[in-house]
C-alpha cells in the first residue's frame, strides 16, 4: 500500500527520486547519531504503524559522543509491521562502512 512504507535516509545518503518511485513515506534525518534517532522515535510514536520501514545510514568512520549504534537503529527497524531493514549497510561494519553510497 502506497504511503505505509517509511525510507529512513541520513544525511548525505539519500535517494527522493527513490522515494517517490517506491510509493515510500520519505524522513530526512540530518545525521545518523541520537538527536536523529530521537526524532525518527518521536515520529513513529505518533503516526499509525508502517507495514515497512528501511532505512540508509551514512558511515561517518567513528563511535562518537551522541553516536546511535546498529542495534539501537535495529530496533527502530523491528518497529515496522512486516519488515524492517537496512539498506546499503554493512552492519557489522558500521559506522566503518566505507563502502556505503
Amino acid at each position: 500500500m502506497i504511503g505505509n512504507r517509511l525510507l529512513v535516509e541520513s544525511f548525505i545518503v539519500m535517494e527522493p527520486y527513490g522515494s517517490v518511485r517506491i510509493g515510500s513515506v520519505p524522513f530526512w534525518m540530518v545525521f545518523d547519531k541520537e538527536p536523529s534517532a530521537q526524532a525518527l522515535e518521536t515520529y513513529l510514536d505518533a503516526s499509525d504503524p508502517f507495514d515497512e520501514i528501511y532505512m540508509m545510514l551514512f558511515s561517518h568512520g567513528v563511535e562518537s559522543i551522541g553516536s546511535t549504534p546498529v542495534e539501537h537503529w535495529r530496533r527502530i527497524l523491528r518497529r515496522a509491521r512486516k519488515e524492517g531493514a537496512f539498506i546499503g549497510v554493512d552492519e557489522s561494519a558500521y559506522p566503518r562502512d566505507f563502502a556505503v553510497s
